[in-house]
């Protein structure tokens, strides 16, 4: 274990930890930069591929990429602190994201997590020891030497690399496919890095990368284990951020708060995006509506955030997102002077209406999540929502927050709103594409809701949808939204597409 770690402490030594030395010239020291830049920060780091950190025993995470551990928000321990196993193994589970090192799942389904700070911008910090890398998730667990040895089933052909004489990322393929599938992850080896020559192997385990299935299959993350840390030292971790990605947030703004009770330091939250493929990049974003600490930004500088959001880094809602959810959630963060009893509403102004929520009340001074009905969303495909909140105060005054321009992504087909017939009786479905490749059905939204009965597209005359008698007399003087969706027949696997919205009073 002496190899970059002793190479580590004489770099260090020599530069003092500065910043600007060759190893880290780019870098900023953790903690020094301010929140905000810290999306620059791991973008640059993203991108800089390079081999090493100066020389063979200096391999590149101590510089370069992103450090990251998928955690679990609870209040029955700190996510920083190492888990039973962790401590049982005596190393803790990392995985490592660059530009090079692509991944689009994080380990076991993780939302939230945090990041580690380059070792070598990290001056004054615990730095345990990396002690192997696996292109791919290892059932780490069930393997001896800290998890970097032999899976039990296989304590011969999953040995670590160098045991067996593979130094490169094509020889490592062989181990990874000496079992078809997925379950190769069981007798792929590790590279040890602890040795002189990790730079070399850890480089080589990226490399691998592309010979595992990364975006495909189960598990597709890299896995690095580090050695175990004592419990209780939140504040000497290289911890330099919190991220999330999908429905993550709200546990990392636990983690956020929990971090700030235990130092008394405030770290940023940062929106990760992994790619969806090898060609993409991740994303990443710091938006002080996330941040859990944020109660000094008063309302009229806060923006609301739609938490489904997954296109270019949260302000582009995708067809997928909402495709079979009832609703699009808005986060209203913590705001300037937030008190229970005051209420809180949410404008949705899209191309056709503005939809506001029912006022909600301040129940505790923490994060709150609004509803926007789905067909809301549908109404805005191809178009933009300007997306607010405001609050009233016990006194009666009303804030209002900075507009966020959500876009709703486009769809191929051109689908306008349905129409009723003259006696209000039919729902009659025309679009500029019609012909028998598609078939159609229709949603009818009133006191309750009713999805009519699938129909075939068989010329290009308008479709008739009958609506019942029943549902008409219970929804006589009310206002109703229509919509339809249009599929093709042939090709089962594409998605359904949906139309704009007919609001009318029966």
């Amino acid at each position: 274990m002496d190899g970059w770690l002793r190479k580590f402490g004489a770099v260090v030594a020599a530069v003092t930890f500065l910043a600007t030395s060759a190893a880290h010239e780019s870098q900023d020291v953790a903690g020094e930069a301010s929140p905000e830049r810290i999306e620059q920060i791991l973008r640059a780091r993203y991108v800089d591929t390079r081999p090493d950190c100066g020389g063979p025993a200096l391999p590149a995470f101590l510089c370069s990429g992103i450090l990251l551990r998928g955690t679990k928000a609870s209040s029955a321990y700190h996510s920083w602190d190492p888990s039973p196993s962790a401590v049982e193994t005596g190393a803790v589970s990392f995985s490592f994201l660059r530009k090079d090192a692509e991944f689009n799942a994080f380990a076991l389904g993780y939302q939230n997590g945090f990041i580690f700070a380059p070792y070598l911008s990290s001056p004054g910090k615990v730095h345990p020891a990396v002690l192997c890398s696996f292109p791919v998730d290892a059932s780490t667990y069930r393997r001896d030497g800290h998890g970097c040895g032999a899976y039990d089933t296989y304590p011969v052909k999953s040995a670590p690399c160098q045991q067996q004489g593979i130094t490169k990322a094509e020889g490592w393929r062989s181990s990874f496919t000496r079992i078809a599938g997925a379950n190769g992850k069981f007798t792929q080896c590790g590279f040890d890095l602890t040795a002189e020559d990790s730079a070399n192997a850890f480089l080589e385990s990226l490399k691998a990368m592309k010979y595992a299935p990364s975006f495909h299959g189960a598990n597709p993350e890299n896995e690095l284990r580090i050695e175990t840390w004592k419990p209780g030292i939140p504040a000497d971790l290289p911890i330099e951020a919190f991220f999330y990605s999908g429905t993550g947030l709200a546990a990392a703004q636990h983690d956020q708060r929990d971090y700030y009770a235990e130092t008394g330091m405030r770290l940023p939250i940062v929106r990760i995006a992994l790619p969806p493929s090898p060609e993409a990049d991740a994303v990443f974003a710091y938006r002080a509506q996330d941040q859990a600490l944020g109660s000094e930004v008063p309302v009229p500088e806060q923006v609301p955030m739609v938490r489904e959001a997954s296109g270019e880094g949260g302000s582009k809602l995708l067809l997928t997102d909402f495709y079979r959810a009832d609703y699009v959630t808005v986060e209203v963060p913590v705001y300037k002077g937030m008190a229970v009893g005051q209420t809180v509403s949410v404008s949705w102004a899209g191309p056709s209406i503005t939809y506001v929520t029912p006022p909600e009340t301040v129940t505790e001074v923490a994060p709150m999540s609004l509803r926007i009905p789905r067909t809301e969303a549908i109404d805005t495909i191809g178009s933009s929502a300007r997306v607010a909140f405001s609050i009233r105060q016990g006194n009666g005054q009303v804030q209002v927050s900075r507009t966020a321009i959500v876009e709703v992504e486009a769809q191929p087909l051109e689908l306008p709103a349905p129409t009723l017939s003259d006696d209000h009786t039919q729902v009659l479905v025309r679009f500029p594409a019609m012909n028998t490749e598609y078939h159609a059905n229709v949603r009818l939204q009133g006191a309750t809701t009713l999805d009519l009965p699938r129909q075939d597209v068989v010329s290009k005359d308008a479709i008739a949808f009958r609506i019942p008698d029943a549902w008409l007399a219970a929804n006589r003087g009310r206002d109703i939204l229509v919509t339809y969706a249009v599929a093709s027949k042939q090709k089962r696997e594409d998605p359904w597409r949906f139309s704009r919205v007919l609001r009318v009073r029966l």
